[in-house]
């Protein structure tokens, strides 16, 4: 029979067989409310950002170039194909005529005129007779031939006699002009002046 007189040292647990005291176990903090262990199936996930205001500003600055590139070379063409209608001072043109023999071939902006022509007085008026012009203009655009021819005798002008083709000539075509003056009729010359008047003011 166990004497129950013995007590056990001081601090000593009797349920101890072997003496040693037991430590409670240390208590585990809890987590603050809505930061526990576990995700929270409520919480929003982060919304991915939306590219379609960039895209659609790429898409408009894309198409602005190009628009602006199309106007840029659209004047470059122009300015290139209408040089001569631009400068009032082209080689042919009433500032800077050509002179030219009686049935002499010659060329005035693109137009190419043939040789054979002759000048002629027929009842009361001055002809220019048989002169063709072919349209070989680098635009290719159909377009009408105005000359104008002056006589002169001794530096003293004669007469003066305007020619046009009537109606557009197409590119790579000829067409036989019009040539005549009422009113005057040439004795005789010793010059002959000729220049485009399309631009003449």
């Amino acid at each position: 029979m166990r004497d129950m007189s013995q007590q056990p040292p001081y601090g000593q647990d009797p349920q101890q067989p072997y003496g040693g005291s037991q430590q409670p176990y240390p208590q585990q903090p809890y987590p603050p409310y809505g930061q526990g262990a576990y995700p929270n199936p409520y919480a929003q996930l982060p919304q991915q950002k939306s590219n379609t205001t960039r895209n659609v500003l790429l898409i408009v600055g894309a198409v602005v170039l190009l628009f602006c590139g199309g106007i840029v070379a659209f004047f470059v063409w122009v300015v290139n194909n209408v040089d001569d209608a631009l400068d009032p001072d082209f080689p042919g043109s009433e500032k800077e005529p050509l002179t030219v023999a009686e049935g002499e071939a010659f060329s005035i902006r693109g137009f190419d005129y043939a040789a054979g022509w002759t000048v002629e007085n027929r009842d009361g008026e001055v002809v220019v007779d048989g002169l063709r012009a072919t349209n070989n203009r680098d635009d290719e655009d159909a377009t009408s031939a105005y000359l104008n021819f002056r006589f002169y005798l001794a530096n003293e002008q004669q007469a003066s006699v305007g020619c046009n083709g009537v109606f557009d000539i197409a590119y790579g075509r000829s067409v036989r002009l019009q040539c005549s003056t009422y009113g005057v009729e040439l004795v005789d010359f010793d010059e002959v002046e000729v220049y485009d008047n399309s631009y003449a003011e």
